[in-house]
């Protein structure tokens, strides 16, 4: 993993830290005991943090290289990639076929598949890229910032947000918007594909999750 790699996964981890501690105190408020202490436990977690980036990079690199050896080197093509996506879930039912777009230049092939499912005036949408043609610093950056959403937890009046891990190959993060009743949910399955959901008139994340289990998971991780 190069130098400015690195530098860029500290710079995430840095952003995580303070978005966790609710920001900067007011000029001249002085912190309390209690908030040093959880201060100093968050940057805790930044360290490990950029350990577990750094070993999430390195895992999908292997898996990289594995894809090179047997000529799997560009994205899968949005018209096959929205096959992995449902056409039903729990009641809501898909508003058409998938829809999308893959996008190639020089050392970059990048497919992203978007559906809406609705029942009634809810909603779940789900967003599937591939990025096995981006092998460069952007989507890199991209990837292991969804990866490392799974080592945070945190909570305030209007959103709380979890990490979860899913096997070796599916890491992401769970939010719930509380004032709006929006779940939201990201993952990243095999250091390649990205998933992005949401669903409103949600009571929590817990639905979401489940809906989640509904994409062919199990295949994706496989490519």
């Amino acid at each position: 993993m190069n130098k400015s790699f690195k530098m860029s996964i500290a710079a995430l981890a840095l952003v995580a830290v303070l978005a966790a501690c609710g920001g900067s105190k007011p000029e001249n408020q002085e912190m309390e005991e209690g908030e040093e202490v959880g201060v100093t436990n968050m940057l805790d977690k930044a360290e490990d943090m950029i350990k577990a980036a750094e070993q999430s990079q390195k895992d999908a690199n292997k898996k990289l290289e594995e894809r090179i050896k047997r000529g799997d080197t560009l994205a899968i093509p949005y018209s096959e990639l929205g096959k992995f996506l449902p056409d039903e879930i729990d009641g809501y039912k898909a508003e058409g076929e998938a829809k999308g777009e893959t996008t190639s230049m020089p050392g970059m092939s990048v497919s992203v598949v978007r559906k809406r499912l609705t029942k009634g005036q809810d909603y779940v949408n789900i967003e599937l890229s591939d990025y096995n043609g981006g092998a460069n610093a952007v989507s890199q950056g991209a990837l292991t910032m969804f990866s490392m959403a799974a080592e945070i937890s945190m909570e305030n009046n209007d959103m709380k947000q979890t990490g979860f891990k899913q096997g070796e190959d599916i890491k992401g993060s769970l939010i719930y918007q509380k004032n709006r009743q929006v779940a939201e949910l990201s993952a990243v399955i095999g250091g390649r594909f990205l998933v992005k959901m949401e669903a409103n008139n949600q009571k929590d994340t817990e639905k979401l999750k489940e809906y989640f289990q509904k994409i062919s998971l199990n295949e994706l991780a496989a490519r």
